[in-house]
């Protein structure tokens, strides 16, 4: 698995506040 830079865990954060409207965060576990 590659090193992910800065931007695209900010990339990642604004597709997961996109798609659920839940700010801050990168993912979620149910």
């Amino acid at each position: 698995m590659p090193k992910l830079t800065t931007q695209q865990w900010l990339g990642i954060a604004d597709r997961f506040y996109e798609s659920t409207n839940f700010p801050n965060c990168l993912g979620a576990i149910d």
